[in-house]
């Protein structure tokens, strides 16, 4: 629904920080802290279906961001050769809270795919997602029912599963070079923040994971699965509640009948988003003037560079790094 009343998004920032150099330039230091409010925020907003229309685009209200940043460079290394060994590094943080909202709004659903939403809550940081939780009981163990996989239902709660923003950001590098030659190291990092993965939803649903072989092991002779009622299947770790009294589970149940249960169930599928990658390696040489000035060329370098080559996470199946998107619906990874 059009809204001639918009206005236009602002933001207020201040930052205050320092650059640093000691011991002849071989040791640098970059400090900077800031503070951001932003007012009038367009997004959209659901409205009643009855006006023909299902969102609308309103100013949201207030979001204030503030953090640190810094980089740090030294030269360990400086020999008459011309050898040299640098290192640098960066870090920032970032902290975010939703002031305000639109009129009398306490939340704006800014996405939702499949029962996952990405919200901005009043007094909340920016970019909380919520979604279906597993039903415990009070001591944290998961409530199985009486077919003995988890309930996943309306009686579920529904909490915030996590955050797409992370905690902090970083990365390490250092450069060699001697003579024309140069070489590059770049590793960085993303502490905190999650990832709602349809890679893995999907894969344990459809049974083309690792993750869904439990259950699956036990075969007749013509290479079926035996059915729970012949020991196959699996045994879900929980509680069952029998006639108001609490009993480990023991009810064995199917391994597809159990992992496609777990479809609808956000808490399983949405997983810490840190990651560590080896993002670069960058190798270059300066071709000598004595050559390039025959081309006609005043300066000609050529690299070897190499990007992403390594991973650490312990998101499973599926590079963290690649939850994004150019809007708000951050932190969804769609099924690569």
């Amino acid at each position: 629904l059009r809204n001639f009343d918009l206005k236009p998004e602002r933001t207020k920032a201040w930052e205050v920080g320092g650059e640093f150099q000691f011991l002849d330039d071989r040791l640098g230091l970059d400090l900077a802290y800031y503070d951001k409010k932003t007012v009038n925020q367009i997004v959209p907003s659901q409205i009643s279906a009855l006006t023909g229309f299902t969102s609308r685009f309103v100013n949201a209200g207030t979001i204030r961001n503030s953090g640190v940043e810094f980089q740090l460079r030294g030269t360990p290394v400086r020999l008459d050769n011309g050898f040299e060994w640098q290192v640098y590094g960066n870090y920032s943080k970032n902290t975010s809270e939703v002031e305000e909202l639109y009129g009398d709004l306490e939340t704006i659903v800014l996405y939702s795919y499949y029962g996952v939403t990405v919200e901005a809550r009043k007094g909340e940081p920016y970019g909380q997602m919520y979604g279906r939780l597993y039903a415990r009981d009070g001591e944290g163990n998961i409530i199985v029912g009486s077919n003995g996989r988890p309930l996943n239902g309306s009686s579920n709660p529904v909490g915030v599963v996590g955050k797409y923003n992370p905690d902090w950001t970083g990365g390490l590098g250092k450069r060699l070079s001697y003579g024309d030659f140069t070489l590059n190291v770049l590793i960085d990092t993303q502490q905190g923040g999650s990832v709602f993965s349809m890679t893995n939803r999907y894969g344990r649903r459809s049974g083309v994971l690792k993750s869904s072989l439990p259950g699956r092991e036990l075969y007749d002779e013509d290479g079926v699965p035996l059915p729970p009622s012949e020991g196959g299947g699996l045994i879900v770790t929980g509680v069952r509640v029998v006639a108001g009294v609490t009993v480990p589970n023991d009810i064995r149940v199917s391994a597809q009948d159990y992992h496609r249960c777990l479809s609808g169930i956000a808490e399983e599928f949405t997983y810490d988003a840190s990651f560590v990658k080896l993002r670069e390696i960058r190798l270059g040489y300066m071709v000598p003037q004595s050559l390039t000035a025959r081309m006609g060329v005043s300066q000609m370098s050529l690299s070897f560079i190499a990007r992403n080559l390594y991973l650490w996470t312990d998101v499973p199946n599926i590079d963290p790094e690649t939850a994004f998107n150019p809007g708000n619906a951050q932190g969804y990874e769609w099924g690569q």
